[in-house]
């Protein structure tokens, strides 16, 4: 069966270039001529993990140390781009119901043992039976057949558009059978020490400290890769407190950074910024059960009271990207440019609150409601600018400060609040604007509920090209412009300064084309 190109065009051109070398010359054509092998790279992060378990008990803050000591069949880098990984290459059936992932040879585990199809078969089947947060991958796999070692084969129920992204991103690192089969995949202290096929192999972790990792020797992209000897994951709660030891010379890449920094760091000629757009995105969202949100009306007047070039330059200090559309521009192929997210108009506004019926009391106040948020960068900066614009339209804004872990079982779980000032993923793939915006989507704690655009997202899904997937999205985005149940702010930006001793940081085009976003492969210190 050939290969349906159409899927998308950009893991077809990336996988041929997996298919045309193999891993040593592929890191050969990657290194620089003046590539220096060895040494320490030590980065600060803001909270440290609870675990290390890349699949089953997810947590955020991870990240970094996972991914480079676990290997994904496929992978995304920080430009949200599909990228080989222990698979060499693919084939998607013309019909899109079968999926054949070819694996590199050679491939070891960090206790020496061989990698094989089969650990793929085994990573995907638990995840599917312990219901694992990337479960969703496996939801129209109907099985997973190894015609041998270095041959995974995906049969699917049904077409899934969003297959080969959600495989590239969390939750799906392969694990060895012969080491957790059996084990405790969902318990906090689940698979903390890990046994992977990445670039570093786990040396310690000093609690409350540091977590260290090695040069993996026998890392199936080897033998010159990595190229450094050991990482350092350093905790560092406070930004401030980082970015004064970052400029002390103590770490090369500051993981913990505040907007109220970026000045400062991009007047320094000897430090990096990488510059990133996620799909995550800063949204007022409205709980659409609740009385009065339930109202359009006051829904567009708050819309409309929202200068978001105020909030660009007062709380996200220049280095925010106003929104301008209901999906993000990395999907640009998706985006309906004739539908856009509401524009400040603080007239309109005051006319749509007298419109909704409500009363002003004695204070000058249309009405008084509570904003949720996080009480960390940028969130509180966030959260007093909307405060001050909404006081100029009527509406007395309390606002109530919540940590992560907090804020998610409030407002995401309880759906217990009234405004929340939060950040949405809105990836890897197109389709998961579906997670805000369908009835049953995770993060619609707003409580929207359109069936129309249940169906515009349950019919995209089956579509294989982005030529039949397009028109649905922008329907989509017609009925979220329509019923407006959250309004979008800003686009998430990403920095990640180091100082410009560091090469091939995985944000930068030195290293984008073969990384993962969190992967130190292809760092070297010039030093």
């Amino acid at each position: 069966m050939k290969l349906k190109r159409t899927l998308t065009a950009l893991l077809a051109l990336v996988l041929c270039l997996g298919i045309a070398a193999g891993p040593a010359a592929l890191a050969e054509a990657a290194a620089p001529a003046e590539v220096k092998k060895g040494g320490t790279l030590l980065m600060s992060l803001g909270t440290e993990p609870t675990n290390l378990n890349p699949d089953g008990n997810y947590d955020a803050n991870n990240g970094w140390i996972i991914q480079n000591c676990f290997n994904r069949l496929i992978k995304l880098n920080s430009m949200q781009e599909v990228l080989p990984d222990l698979a060499r290459s693919y084939e998607v059936s013309e019909d899109g119901l079968m999926y054949t992932f070819h694996l590199y040879e050679n491939v070891l585990f960090s206790d020496g043992q061989k990698m094989t199809s089969d650990d793929v078969k085994f990573t995907f089947e638990t995840i599917r039976d312990k219901q694992t947060y990337a479960a969703y991958v496996m939801a129209q796999v109907d099985s997973i057949e190894c015609p041998d070692e270095l041959t995974v084969v995906f049969k699917m129920k049904a077409v899934d558009a969003a297959f080969l992204y959600n495989v590239a991103y969390q939750g799906t690192f392969v694990l060895p059978r012969h080491a957790y089969e059996g084990k405790d995949w969902m318990g906090a202290d689940a698979l903390q020490t890990p046994v992977g096929t990445g670039p570093f192999v786990f040396d310690s972790w000093d609690k409350g400290m540091r977590i260290t990792l090695k040069k993996n020797p026998s890392y199936f992209m080897g033998p010159d890769v990595p190229y450094l000897d050991q990482v350092i994951f350093a905790f560092v709660a406070d930004a401030t407190t980082a970015k004064v030891a970052f400029l002390a010379g103590e770490y090369d890449i500051l993981g913990v950074f505040s907007s109220t920094d970026y000045n400062e760091m991009r007047a320094n000629p000897s430090i990096v910024l990488e510059v990133n757009i996620y799909p995550s995105r800063f949204l007022v969202g409205f709980n659409l059960t609740q009385k009065p949100f339930d109202d359009l009306k006051l829904r567009q007047a708050i819309a409309a009271g929202i200068n978001k070039d105020e909030m660009m330059a007062i709380a996200l200090k220049e280095v925010g990207l106003k929104a301008e559309h209901f999906l993000s521009p990395l999907f640009q192929w998706a985006v309906d440019d004739s539908v856009t997210v509401p524009a400040f108009d603080a007239e309109a506004a005051k006319k749509l609150m007298e419109e909704t019926g409500l009363t002003k009391d004695a204070d000058g106040f249309y009405l008084k409601a509570t904003l949720d948020t996080m009480n960390y960068s940028p969130f509180p900066d966030l959260a007093q600018v909307f405060k001050s614009q909404m006081a100029a339209i009527g509406i007395d804004v309390t606002i109530n400060m919540l940590e992560y872990a907090s804020f998610d079982e409030k407002v995401v779980k309880n759906k217990d609040f009234q405004l929340a000032l939060t950040s949405d993923y809105q990836g890897p793939e197109v389709s998961a604007i579906g997670n805000s915006v369908s009835s049953t989507g995770y993060m619609n704690y707003m409580g929207y509920n359109n069936p129309e655009v249940d169906k515009l997202l349950a019919e995209a899904l089956t579509k294989a090209t982005f030529e039949e997937r397009a028109p649905l999205y922008k329907q989509v985005q017609a009925f979220m412009a329509q019923d407006l149940p959250y309004d979008l702010l800003s686009e998430w930006i990403g920095y990640y300064p180091h100082w410009d001793y560091v090469k091939g940081h995985p944000a930068g085009e030195e290293a984008r084309a073969k990384t993962g976003y969190g992967e130190f492969t292809y760092v070297w210190l010039d030093k």
